[in-house]
């Protein structure tokens, strides 16, 4: 009795707990600068996403200077490029279309993570996996990048959409096909800003899907997987190979080298969610002395640096690292 009462009171906490997260997480969206739109990724991109998504379907773009190569514009078609063109012909302003963007990537994040974390350990424990939603949603890393950088933020926001069809295909609630196409279902919303930010997300998948690949249908699900993880690539794997083929200098000459992105991270920090070069980096520096002594030696990104230097926010995410490795390593462990 007490089982059955315990249970219908986590639904009816659930059914208002749940909601009141969503609505908290798009109001710190639109609680950054109200009514002025804000630097995110490309400015063209939320001024006119109809002429930029129409330039970017070539790789030439005659209206920039020149002429010039355009680096992975097309990436921006899905599922960002849909979002603001739909905002525009709606006719919604740009600071309100860029805040409903970030809202959407952290309530995206924080129900996938919350929906895996109840997977994974069990709907009888509902705090647990609301907990574990909200700290991947307001992850120090995700949030520095949310409103900023947001076409490097879908592949963090949909990672784990897309291993809970894995996790459910591993316990034998969905099929193996199933679980793999849905999985590349959400890989496909990852867009294709940005290469290495959706191919670094792969070894997470990998390493879930190995732990069960001795299991009945293990290698079903690797095989049907991989098959579906190709295909929601191929969108922005071609053309970033014909890119390559007309400016192969460009495309690797124009990230920043690793003096600069490399020198700032320790042996842990691939690991962790409070992470990132451009909030270590300097400005007003060359050969390690300052340019001028005006203006002084300052952060690049200093809010972004003070919340991933805090106390308060490296303490926990290194907690909740080798937790959830050890975690996945236990559930993904063969059965004897």
């Amino acid at each position: 009795m007490r089982s059955v009462v315990r249970r219908w009171a986590d639904r009816i906490l659930e059914s208002w707990y749940v909601p009141v997260t969503w609505l908290w997480l798009l109001a710190m969206a639109f609680a950054q600068r109200v009514g002025r739109t804000t630097f995110d990724t490309k400015f063209d991109l939320t001024a006119d996403p109809g002429g930029f998504l129409e330039r970017s379907l070539s790789l030439w773009n005659p209206a920039s200077s020149f002429g010039e190569l355009q680096n992975q514009a097309y990436g921006y078609l899905f599922p960002q490029g849909g979002f603001f063109l739909a905002a525009d012909v709606v006719g919604l302003p740009d600071w309100v279309a860029q805040r409903l963007w970030t809202g959407l990537l952290l309530i995206v994040a924080f129900e996938g993570c919350r929906r895996l974390a109840r997977a994974m350990i069990g709907g009888d424990i509902v705090w647990a996996s609301w907990l574990a939603g909200f700290a991947y949603a307001t992850a120090p890393r995700f949030l520095g990048s949310v409103g900023v950088l947001s076409g490097e933020a879908p592949p963090v926001a949909l990672l784990p959409w897309a291993i809970l069809p894995i996790v459910l295909a591993q316990q034998g609630r969905i099929g193996p096909r199933t679980g793999a196409l849905l999985s590349g279902v959400a890989m496909l919303g990852f867009g294709g800003v940005n290469a290495v930010g959706n191919l670094a997300t792969l070894p997470v998948i990998l390493f879930i899907l190995l732990g069960s690949v001795r299991r009945e249908g293990g290698r079903t699900l690797l095989g049907w997987w991989c098959g579906a993880t190709a295909l929601a690539s191929a969108w922005w794997m071609l053309p970033l190979l014909v890119f390559g083929r007309y400016s192969p200098r460009s495309s690797t000459t124009s990230r920043p080298p690793a003096r600069s992105s490399s020198r700032w991270a320790g042996p842990t920090s691939p690991a962790a969610p409070t992470t990132g070069w451009p909030s270590s980096a300097w400005v007003g520096i060359r050969g390690g002395r300052a340019r001028t002594r005006s203006p002084p030696r300052r952060c690049w990104w200093r809010r972004r640096r003070s919340s991933q230097r805090s106390a308060w926010s490296v303490s926990p995410a290194a907690r909740c690292r080798r937790g959830g490795l050890c975690w996945a390593a236990w559930c993904s462990a063969p059965s004897a």
